[in-house]
């Protein structure tokens, strides 16, 4: 009996579609291809491999099928992505969009050019430098080598003004620190910054503003408003109310702009009496301050081609701005001075450096008229200079803008002439 009913159990594994889990295992040889067979929770098939039929487990739709000796595939090359930066936004070696664009950052002067077939913002090296580039390293470096901290600062701002304000006091610190005029020890100013109508009363009144009537009409009349106020009290006011007002040059300069108004008149010795000047110098140099220094206060890299941009519809010659004359403050041109100003000091800068203009402010502190002072450190009067500046403005604004070499030629021509 035994021996009969094991061979009718072998019988029942040949003919069954399904095999006894105890007789089947992976490797091991069956007898009918694609047979199927069933291991615990281990699914098999009955495969041919060469000559032979093994059982090998069944693949779950989730598992990933091997192959025997399967062909490597070539690996892919792994190309990395480059950020892009905006001109108000850029960073060493991420990708830009208009090769040729100038921008100054804090590492310093950086074009957009190509590297490895990409269009990347990249350093300009001292040798290649041109007239923009080399006034912006000008300005960093004495930026970088000006002490840092200790500075006497009287910022006061209403604690429910928006992001703005912060970047307004940061602007305040950055120009003070490269002018140096406001040093550890001396009796800080006070910097008002509000939005609030109705925080201003008060704080006129405790810097003892005596155009405070004035003022507070003129907060009401224009949401945007920025100023140093000299006199006997001296402060500096921002007020901007909408945010249309952040959205041009004209905000992305303004605190190291009205700061160097301040350091004009503490270099000058002239805070609270009035000293010669001349316009487009005073404020080329605070716009040209304020660009130069906005990607330290956050507030962008690209305030330059924001000036060079201004000039194609202005046509105004500099030395219209060369008068320090009633009439010129009060004409509807006024307006223009801030571009043609500030790419007009782009110039000077670039062949006198700051050292040159603290020579300026100083001859002008002791007694000196503008002609004298600017004879003296740029070898010009102020209506020669403004002719050989205009020639610079005017290429820029013609889009075809001198070189360093060639503004250097014209210089070293005027004053042989």
């Amino acid at each position: 009996m035994r021996r009969m009913t094991l061979l009718m159990i072998g019988i029942l594994v040949v003919g069954n579609s399904t095999a006894a889990e105890a007789a089947v295992k992976p490797g091991q040889s069956c007898k009918k291809e694609n047979q199927r067979a069933i291991n615990g929770e281990t699914k098999l098939v009955c495969t041919k491999m060469g000559k032979k039929l093994i059982w090998k487990k069944v693949a779950s739709p989730n598992s990933e099928v091997a192959t025997p000796n399967p062909a490597k595939s070539p690996e892919k090359p792994v190309v990395a992505e480059v950020e892009f930066t905006s001109s108000a936004e850029a960073k060493l070696q991420t990708r830009c969009q208009f090769q040729g664009s100038h921008v100054g950052l804090l590492e310093g002067p950086a074009i957009c050019g190509e590297q490895n077939g990409q269009k990347i913002w990249l350093l300009i090296t001292k040798e290649m430098d041109s007239v923009a580039s080399r006034a912006h390293r000008v300005v960093i470096e004495k930026y970088k080598h000006a002490p840092d901290g200790n500075l006497a600062m009287d910022i006061r701002m209403d604690p429910n003004t928006p992001s703005w304000g912060k970047k307004i006091e940061k602007g305040m610190y950055a120009a003070a620190r490269f002018w140096g005029t406001s040093p550890s020890g001396s009796t800080p100013l006070p910097t008002l910054i509000s939005a609030d109508l109705s925080w201003w009363p008060a704080q006129l009144d405790s810097v003892g503003d005596p155009g405070k009537d004035d003022y507070l009409k003129r907060l009401a009349a224009n949401p945007c408003n920025a100023g140093f106020h000299g006199g006997p009290n001296p402060f500096w006011s921002f007020a901007f109310r909408e945010n249309s007002c952040l959205s041009n040059v004209g905000f992305k300069q303004v605190p190291a702009h009205e700061y160097t108004h301040y350091a004009q008149g503490v270099l000058t010795d002239s805070i609270s009496r009035q000293k010669p000047r001349i316009p487009w110098m005073e404020e080329g140099l605070a716009s040209f301050i304020g660009g130069a220094l906005g990607v330290v206060s956050d507030m962008g890299s690209d305030l330059r081609f924001g000036w060079a941009a201004d000039l194609r519809g202005n046509q105004v010659d500099l030395n219209f701005f060369s008068k320090d004359e009633r009439s010129v403050y009060d004409s509807p041109r006024w307006g223009d001075i801030y571009p043609i100003g500030a790419i007009a000091v782009e110039g000077l800068v670039a062949l006198i450096g700051i050292d040159g203009v603290l020579s300026f402010y100083s001859e002008i502190k002791n007694g000196s008229t503008t002609d004298q002072a600017m004879s003296k450190v740029f070898g010009l009067t102020v209506a020669q200079s403004a002719q050989l500046l205009d020639g610079y403005v005017d290429s820029v604004r013609a889009k075809k803008e001198w070189s360093l070499q060639k503004l250097e030629s014209e210089w070293e021509a005027a004053q042989r002439n």
